[in-house]
């Protein structure tokens, strides 16, 4: 049996944020060794980007039926899920959690990942009202982070609700003056 599938080919396939990508690709089939399971057979793709902005990659699957590029399409496709568990564990804590009790930790994580679906959508359905906040953090980048959204979302409510004149607020800084916006910004950012 020949482990190579087939010679070395240029294709263009799914990339990472919803684009295409030229790159070379070969593939061919194998066997992983499964705890349990013995030898499974794998199929294996050799990735290289033709622009040279990502590094080669092996890529495996256990799903014979798939094409080599359906298999670079189907893992750069992930990005998006990637992202997400990153932005949820450094800012909202996902794997910072002190609960023990199965309902706990059965109930906490769609919390968490609610939590960031929440945040996304406040931001994109105030996008508006949010214009004045969501440059000022890096103005270059052209991508909204979930960063720059908690980061603007939460600086619009401590200017507009928190620190606004009026009977029962917390009337600390004159939103008129710039150096307030600075100091509000810092401590957006500590928060």
């Amino acid at each position: 049996m020949s482990f190579f599938e087939s010679k070395p080919i240029i294709t263009n396939v799914s990339w990472y944020g919803g684009g295409s990508r030229v790159v070379d690709l070969v593939s061919g089939f194998g066997f992983w060794f499964r705890q349990g399971n013995g030898l499974v057979k794998v199929r294996w793709v050799y990735v290289r980007d033709k622009s040279g902005t990502h590094r080669d990659e092996y890529l495996y699957s256990t799903n014979m039926s798939l094409t080599p590029e359906q298999i670079v399409s189907i893992y750069t496709s992930r990005w998006a899920i990637e992202v997400t568990f990153q932005e949820c564990k450094e800012h909202l804590q996902l794997e910072k959690t002190r609960v023990w009790c199965k309902n706990s930790v059965l109930t906490l994580v769609p919390l968490i990942f609610g939590s960031y679906s929440l945040i996304v959508l406040l931001y994109h359905k105030n996008n508006e009202q949010l214009s004045d906040c969501r440059t000022m953090w890096w103005p270059k980048k052209a991508n909204t982070t979930f960063s720059n959204m908690l980061l603007s979302i939460r600086f619009y409510l401590w200017k507009h609700h928190l620190f606004q004149n009026g009977p029962g607020t917390m009337r600390m800084l004159n939103n008129s003056n710039e150096n307030d916006n600075l100091i509000l910004q810092a401590l957006c950012q500590a928060a």
